[in-house]
């Protein structure tokens, strides 16, 4: 009977089953250690709020006067958390009481070595608390930061710079913050609406030789902080000999009647988006004359083209609902006779 354990593939059963055990009694070793650890990390946190979440607490309406408690090493985490969650509690506000607590606890400087020496969520938290201190001596440090490649660590860096010294990151890093196509469009426009005084100066001077992808960037920028290009620049992009993606951000940003001359010579153009903008702007910006081509663009073969047009014409100032109704009357093509229709009893007040 005991012969058989010389077998090669009982042998090799046998040491797979120990090797199974050995390996299952290392896994629950590892799962009670991480759950003790977990347990002492929640203990020690729990004592951690329970001394200073009141006095930062108190901190956002008055600045303690009394001396403040040792902050441990083992706790400094804790407290970037704790501080960088009431801070942005109150953003819009000034919390000077916040602040004091932060750098009489060295704040500034461990979150520096964190962002040096911490793991990722470390340094993400670090970039937040160095931007929420305005701490100018992080400067170099968060504009290498930006320069990297990992997209979220990076613009984090940037919104720091940005809440440190708005004028000068408007001035060093405007053109990174064009040339990065990882950094969402939606989430830079939210970032420039709060500094659109320190960005509009570089914007305009970057979108004078602009070309490609990047002046399409710009006008994109430059609509949604509502900033107003010089005619002579407009007027240049409005040209059909323009890829239809700059003619497009360029009536995007027109917001001034000298530049209907350049935008009536486009309600031919052959992209329909092109045809689309041209109609929203002769619709805030047009004059009399501007009611026969509306009119032509509501038989446009694209449905958007007719739907923009009718808007444009209903929402004309100086069109009365008689001329309107006049107007759908007398036209031939029964997609035009709809679209107006359309629109007429969307816009009827209810």
């Amino acid at each position: 009977m005991f012969s058989t354990l010389f077998d090669p593939y009982l042998r090799f059963a046998f040491w797979t089953a120990i090797g199974a055990v050995v390996l299952a009694t290392l896994a629950a070793a590892l799962i009670v250690h991480l759950r003790f650890g977990l347990i002492r990390r929640t203990r020690r946190e729990h004592a951690f709020q329970s001394v200073w979440r009141p006095i930062l607490v108190e901190a956002l309406v008055s600045t303690p006067v009394s001396p403040l408690p040792i902050l441990l090493p083992g706790d400094r985490v804790f407290f970037l958390s704790l501080w960088v969650q009431l801070q942005l509690s109150v953003r819009g506000t000034q919390a000077p009481g916040l602040q004091d607590v932060a750098y009489r606890v060295g704040c500034d400087k461990f979150a520096a070595a964190l962002l040096r020496h911490g793991n990722p969520p470390e340094k993400l938290l670090a970039i937040l608390s160095l931007g929420l201190l305005r701490d100018r001596s992080a400067w170099s440090l968060l504009v290498g930061i930006a320069r990297e490649t990992p997209p979220i660590r990076s613009f984090c860096a940037l919104n720091a710079l940005v809440q440190i010294d708005a004028e000068a990151a408007a001035a060093e890093l405007t053109p990174l913050l064009l040339a990065r196509n990882d950094w969402p469009m939606a989430r830079i426009a939210a970032l420039l609406q709060g500094v659109r005084a320190a960005f509009a100066g570089p914007l305009l001077r970057a979108a004078e030789d602009a070309e490609g992808r990047r002046l399409i960037k710009i006008l994109r920028l430059i609509e949604v902080l509502r900033l107003q290009l010089p005619v002579p620049t407009l007027s240049r992009l409005l040209s059909d000999k323009q890829p239809a993606e700059v003619i497009i951000g360029a009536l995007r940003a027109t917001f001034v009647p000298g530049l209907l001359p350049q935008v009536r010579a486009l309600p031919g153009h052959p992209d329909w988006r092109v045809r689309v903008q041209v109609c929203k702007v002769l619709g805030r910006l047009g004059e009399f004359q501007d009611i026969v081509p509306l009119s032509n663009l509501l038989s446009d073969r694209e449905w958007w083209v007719r739907y923009c047009a009718a808007c444009a014409l209903v929402g004309l100032p100086f069109v009365r609902r008689s001329q309107l109704d006049q107007l759908r009357c007398s036209v031939s093509d029964p997609l035009a006779r709809e679209v107006l229709e359309h629109v007429l009893f969307e816009k009827a007040p209810s």
